[in-house]
């Protein structure tokens, strides 16, 4: 029945383009945290329900136990990252009259980082990111962000392995599993050489 202040951390974090979920900059193999903000944005509204905290994990478990049983799936070696625990404030414990109000406002779910799977010559790039310009001179040309890669592999050979690398995963887990998959840009992060 309390909330209790647990001061300040050490580690410095730094807000990915979700708005809401932080990724520790001091240490980046620690979990994002992923926040209830109480705002619409694209729609939603951006709360955590109570279920939805409490499940993550349970959720993760299982997923991560069919794809690691799934030999396709292994063979496709991709990665999804799990929720490994979340915390939520029991709103049953308010008045009736502030409960519908608050519900959601007051929660945090952990969820791994991608570097947790990365190479020492690897990085992640968000899918998003793909279609981004850079602007890194004011007199200089504006780039695509993925000119390097498609100077140095063609375009056509490019598109054709970003396809194979993206396309496959989810539509196995669909047809194979039943699982669809929220794949919009900032939901698929890309692991490169």
């Amino acid at each position: 029945g309390e909330l209790i202040y647990l001061g300040t951390s050490d580690d410095q974090y730094k807000s990915q383009q979700s708005i809401r979920t932080l990724a520790n900059a001091t240490v980046k193999e620690r979990p994002y945290v992923k926040l209830a903000m109480s705002m619409t944005n694209t729609s939603s509204t951006r709360i955590l329900a109570r279920h939805t905290v409490m499940n993550g994990p349970i959720i993760t478990d299982w997923l991560q136990q069919l794809i690691a049983s799934d030999s396709t799936a292994r063979q496709l070696d991709f990665v999804i990252l799990g929720e490994v625990a979340g915390v939520s404030f029991d709103y049953q414990h308010l008045p009736q009259s502030r409960g519908p109000q608050a519900y959601g406002t007051l929660g945090a779910i952990w969820r791994e980082s991608i570097h947790h799977y990365l190479k020492a010559d690897e990085q992640a790039v968000p899918f998003n990111g793909l279609s981004h310009v850079e602007n890194r001179y004011a007199s200089g040309p504006q780039l695509p962000f993925i000119d390097a890669w498609i100077h140095q592999y063609g375009l056509q050979a490019w598109t054709r392995q970003l396809l194979q690398v993206t396309v496959p995963p989810i539509i196995h887990m669909l047809y194979a599993e039943g699982i669809g998959m929220e794949s919009h840009g900032q939901n698929i992060v890309l692991i490169v050489k």
